[in-house]
């Protein structure tokens, strides 16, 4: 990405992520699936603040219109890893992060992350911005589902997976 005086949007990224994953054609597949459209549901009525702040050198005025006008669920699976290593830090704040987190969740179960150590950390900045009950149940029903699908994968697991069950413990731990 570039940094500096950006003139040019540079969304939507559309390489080098991946649009499926052996996690989803597993016996758990379905129910992961089940649990993420709730993550959807239930984080829906989290709008963007008004107004929504980008870092200016970071990011442009494009920008910042794909990502306020881009509903969440079609951002790319790209789109939401680039979010998560920005969120709070150059691109909105934390309620900002709570609507892009669906998403997220999903993009980063399909393998789609550039840095899987942040979302701990980011879940717990999340849920310190205001979870309702139901985002409270509804990610934890995700984690379940999560280790739900990976617990029906073969014992050949790639690196992915092992990391995905890992940042999933230390959320777990961090709530």
């Amino acid at each position: 990405m570039h940094h500096g005086a950006a003139t040019t949007n540079r969304f939507p990224i559309l390489e080098g992520m991946p649009e499926s994953n052996a996690l989803f054609d597993s016996a758990g597949g379905r129910r992961l699936q089940e649990a993420i459209d709730r993550l959807y549901e239930a984080f829906q009525a989290v709008s963007l603040e008004e107004p929504f702040e980008c870092c200016p050198h970071c990011f442009t005025e494009a920008d910042r219109i794909y990502l306020e006008r881009t509903p969440v669920r079609e951002l790319t699976l790209a789109d939401a890893a680039f979010i998560l290593t920005k969120s709070t830090i150059t691109l909105g704040n934390e309620r900002d992060l709570n609507h892009f987190l669906p998403r997220i969740l999903d993009a980063w179960t399909r393998g789609a992350h550039y840095m899987p150590e942040l979302l701990p950390e980011s879940l717990k900045i999340a849920r310190a911005a205001g979870w309702a009950s139901i985002h409270v149940r509804e990610v934890s029903q995700f984690a379940r589902a999560l280790f739900g699908a990976i617990d029906t994968l073969e014992d050949n697991v790639s690196w992915y997976l092992r990391s995905a069950a890992g940042t999933a413990c230390a959320y777990r731990r961090n709530s």
